[in-house]
């Protein structure tokens, strides 16, 4: 009788590969939430600023590794102040834009 040797294999290998947020490239999140290209896309911080349409590319949680101090910020306060200077102008990086979630704003009818 003759018994098989168990190779041993790569721990690495056999797991799943590394989740990343589409929008600030974070991989260490609470929970994964939906964005606009699907569900488990956005880290839970992105997730929440997309779902109440508050998702912006000068938004960025200040963990991220892709966080610049000078284009980016963790406050909607200091994003709004940041696109009122630029006129609205969008900062493009070499990250995709993000839409904000339009159906999330609720709209008021005046009278």
């Amino acid at each position: 009788m003759t018994t098989s040797k168990v190779e041993d294999k790569d721990p690495l290998s056999a797991q799943a590969p590394i989740r990343k947020c589409l929008h600030c490239h974070i991989t260490k999140t609470p929970q994964w939430r939906a964005g606009p290209l699907g569900p488990k896309t956005l880290c839970n911080a992105c997730g929440v600023r997309y779902k109440s349409g508050r998702l912006f590319p000068e938004y960025r949680p200040a963990a991220s590794p892709t966080f610049v101090p000078s284009l980016h910020s963790n406050s909607h306060k200091k994003v709004l102040e940041m696109r009122s200077k630029t006129g609205g102008l969008i900062i493009r990086d070499t990250l995709p834009e993000l839409i904000p979630n339009t159906s999330a704003i609720v709209q008021m009818d005046c009278m």
